[in-house]
């Protein structure tokens, strides 16, 4: 039986953060006790999930669920995106819609792990997730709370 590491923490509700990794090396499978988004800016990479490969493309939306094993598959060019790591207990909270993010999820583990977005929802999803990235490492009155909004 093969065993996968579990990678990453967080501690609070949900954490984002971007990324560009210019050195590529390989990331083995992995698991974590959080979910997991991610906004593929840019690269050359697949994305395997619980045994699924995805071929990426800029701006594709990844849903990694909590305890899914997963890894890039990266090829030489610089490797950029946006992550956002969502605690379950965070995203039960959340969940009051059928179309909220929980769903989202769910979708990703009955159907596709990776959400190609269309040209006009690219631009408008990309615009509100740099703006996540950075309201997210800011500070000052009430924006933690302006963060979970968004």
């Amino acid at each position: 039986m093969e065993t996968y590491e579990k990678k990453g923490y967080l501690l609070r509700d949900f954490r984002v953060f971007r990324l560009k990794d210019e050195r590529l090396r390989p990331i083995p499978f992995h698991y974590h006790d959080f979910h997991k988004i991610i906004l593929f800016l840019g690269g050359d990479a697949d994305y395997i999930i619980e045994g699924r490969s995805y071929p990426l493309v800029p701006r594709d939306i990844i849903f990694v669920s909590a305890g899914e094993i997963h890894r890039p598959v990266l090829r030489p060019a610089p490797y950029e995106r946006i992550v956002i790591y969502v605690a379950p207990a965070f995203l039960a909270r959340c969940t009051r819609e059928k179309d909220d993010l929980a769903a989202c999820f769910q979708k990703a583990r009955t159907g596709s792990s990776v959400m190609h977005a269309g040209t006009g929802l690219s631009h408008d999803l990309l615009f509100h997730m740099v703006k996540l990235e950075r309201t997210s490492r800011a500070e000052g009155f009430a924006n933690g709370l302006y963060t979970e909004i968004l």
